[in-house]
């Protein structure tokens, strides 16, 4: 079985390569997301359906100009939390530290928070 580790490792990849059919792989089907800040990201997103429009609307918005370097990557058993900087250039260039905290069972991400140190910035940069 592959260690949920690997399992958020290689999602990050898809996330930024933009390949939303191969995160849906490893949500559960009443997974919960939740983007916290301001802007158009912010929310709750609940299922499949909601996280891939969530995944689609960031990838329309920064025009996949996002990369992201991880930092920290803790894992806990079922909890990773990863720390990492974060730069896109469109809509327009932010720069920002970032946290994800990801709850895994069984191999499939159940429950997932995400937190930018720079919320204010993060909102403005897509206004």
């Amino acid at each position: 079985m592959t260690s949920n580790a690997t399992i958020v490792r290689n999602t990050y990849k898809s996330i930024f390569a933009n390949d939303v059919e191969a995160v849906m792989d490893i949500l559960s089907d009443n997974v919960v997301w939740h983007t916290r800040g301001w802007g158009p990201l912010t929310g709750d997103y609940q299922g499949k359906d909601e996280v891939r429009g969530l995944l689609q609307k960031f990838s329309m918005l920064t025009e996949g100009s996002a990369e992201t370097e991880v930092e920290s990557f803790l894992e806990d058993g079922n909890r990773i939390v990863t720390v990492m900087s974060t730069r896109q250039e469109k809509p327009q260039v932010h720069e920002s530290k970032h946290v994800d905290i990801w709850d895994m069972r069984d191999g499939k991400l159940v429950e997932y928070w995400g937190i930018q140190a720079d919320q204010t910035g993060a909102a403005q940069a897509f206004s």
